[in-house]
C-alpha cells in the first residue's frame, strides 16, 4: 500500500499465509508479473486479487471453459480438424509464434513481467477471435460447422501454448490446462520449450474430458 514493511508497523507480509489463501501459482504470477525482478515493489491485496482474476481466471480460464463446453455440447468433445491443419498465415497462429519468441527473449533477460505480458497478449487475441467468429452460432449449421471447429482448435492450441510458456511460473495451472485438453502428466513432465511451444500439438480426433474450471476466481477479502 505504498508503505515500507516493518515489524514495528505491523504490516509485514506473510508469504505462507498468502500461499495458503491463494495458492503458489497465483503468488508467483503476481509478483513476477508486476514487480521488477530483484527490486523492491508495492503489494496490495485488492490489486493482487484483481490481477489474478483478470489474467488467470477470466482471460485464460474462461477461454478454456467456454471453448471446451462448446465442444462437449456440439462436437462430442472432439475435433475433425487438428491445429497442424490451420493455415500458416492465420492471424492467431502468427501472433502466437511471434509472442512466444518475444517471451523467450524476455525469460533470457530475466524480465519475467515482460514474458508474462507477451504470453497474455495471445490470450487476449484468442478471446477476441472467439468473440468475433462466434462459433456457438456457426455450430448450429452443418455448412459453417467446420469454420466453428477451426476457431475452437485455434483458441485451444493458443491457450495450450500460453500455458506451456507460463509453466515455469504457474506449473500447476499448466498441468490443469493439459489435463483439460486430454493429455496426461507424463506429457507435462517432459515438456520442452523448443518442441512444445510450436503450433500443432492438438491433433484431429483428440478426445477431451468433461470440462471443469481450470483456475478459481477469488473474492477480495474484507
Amino acid at each position: 500500500d505504498g508503505m515500507k514493511m516493518g515489524k514495528s508497523l505491523g504490516n509485514v507480509l506473510e508469504p505462507n499465509a498468502l500461499i495458503d489463501s491463494y495458492g503458489s501459482d497465483a503468488v508467483r504470477y503476481y509478483f513476477l508479473k508486476t514487480l521488477e525482478f530483484g527490486k523492491d515493489g508495492d503489494f496490495n491485496e485488492t490489486r493482487f486479487v484483481d490481477l489474478i482474476n483478470a489474467d488467470l481466471a477470466n482471460s485464460l480460464g474462461n477461454l478454456m471453459n467456454r471453448s471446451l463446453n462448446l465442444l462437449k455440447k456440439n462436437c462430442q468433445s472432439t475435433f475433425t480438424i487438428g491445429a497442424d491443419e490451420i493455415e500458416h498465415d492465420h492471424q492467431l497462429r502468427i501472433l502466437t509464434q511471434e509472442c512466444v519468441e518475444l517471451s523467450r527473449n524476455a525469460y533470457l533477460r530475466m524480465d519475467f513481467s515482460e514474458a508474462c505480458s507477451c504470453l497474455m497478449k495471445i490470450v487476449y487475441e484468442a478471446n477476441a477471435e472467439i468473440d468475433r467468429i462466434a462459433p456457438w452460432t456457426l455450430l448450429k449449421s452443418e455448412e459453417t460447422r467446420k469454420e466453428a471447429e477451426k476457431c475452437l482448435v485455434c483458441v485451444l492450441e493458443a491457450a495450450r501454448i500460453v500455458s506451456t510458456g507460463l509453466s515455469p511460473i504457474v506449473p500447476e495451472l499448466n498441468r490443469r490446462v493439459y489435463a483439460a485438453l486430454g493429455f496426461d502428466d507424463a506429457i507435462v513432465s517432459n515438456l520442452e520449450w523448443k518442441r512444445d511451444l510450436k503450433w500443432g500439438f492438438i491433433k484431429k480426433s483428440q478426445q477431451f474430458p468433461v470440462p471443469k474450471p481450470i483456475f478459481p476466481r477469488f473474492d477480495t477479502k474484507t
